[in-house]
């Protein structure tokens, strides 16, 4: 007989030690950062503590799939999403479109000069000894990683070479450390921490890939919390759409 073991985090009531309110979110890790800002201005206009758990889409997928505590999911998908709410697991009328992704080839080589050009990445790309994406098997940004490859026309050369990411974070990392070439990973983490490396880089245009539409949805268990409906009021706001633009995201 083969048991299997699920570990998730602590239960977490709608106030903390404190006496804060507070809402624990699950978010896909492409949206780990943005989201921190935002949990600041938000508790600074509401009183309420975000309490932030990350991951891949997958992951924390599978996890509130087995009952983790989770009040809020911001997916990177709209798949997942849309499962949960179909298997009893979120809220219907909760679904929303709160981000569109975007991705970017990127090379951490110090020894190239900068460029964006398109044709000098690929033929960099096409010499290179490892390419690092996150795994399409539980990341959005993993999968579409992987089409832009396919309709490229690099995906059978290249393959071999891949290294896969847990998410894409770690995918960044990869590069970041040098421990592969290239990597295609998140224009928001890249903006955030690779634009000032030397390298090339160049952001993939949507016609090779499925639009990164990154969606939100209250669970089941903060049905009836006003916390949670507060938070998809606030995170689909214009003045918060407006400022995720600067951070690598296009309006839904």
């Amino acid at each position: 007989m083969i048991l299997l073991l699920v570990v998730f985090p602590p239960q977490v009531n709608a106030a903390d030690k404190d006496g804060s309110q507070t809402l624990h979110v699950a978010v896909a890790s492409n949206f780990l950062f943005p989201l921190k800002k935002l949990a600041v201005r938000f508790r600074e206009e509401t009183g309420i503590k975000l309490l932030i758990s990350s991951g891949s889409t997958g992951m924390l997928y599978a996890q509130i799939s087995n009952g983790a505590p989770y009040d809020v999911f911001l997916a990177a998908d709209k798949e997942r999403p849309r499962l949960l709410v179909e298997k009893g697991f979120a809220v219907k009328k909760s679904r929303v479109n709160y981000a569109y992704g975007h991705i970017i080839l990127w090379g951490n080589d110090r020894q190239i000069v900068t460029t964006k050009a398109s044709d000098s990445c690929r033929k960099r790309l096409e010499k290179s000894r490892r390419l690092a994406i996150a795994n399409p098997q539980t990341a959005p940004y993993g999968m579409a990683a992987r089409e832009s490859l396919q309709n490229l026309g690099l995906w059978k050369e290249l393959e071999p070479r891949i290294v896969y990411g847990n998410n894409i974070i770690h995918t960044f990392q990869f590069v970041a450390t040098g421990n592969v070439d290239f990597g295609i990973i998140a224009l928001s983490e890249y903006l955030r921490r690779g634009q000032q490396s030397p390298g090339c880089h160049w952001v993939i245009p949507e016609k090779y890939h499925a639009p990164l539409e990154q969606q939100a949805v209250i669970l089941k268990k903060a049905e009836k919390n006003i916390n949670a409906a507060t938070f998809m009021t606030f995170l689909t706001s214009d003045i918060i759409q407006k400022s995720l633009e600067h951070l690598g995201y296009g309006k839904p």
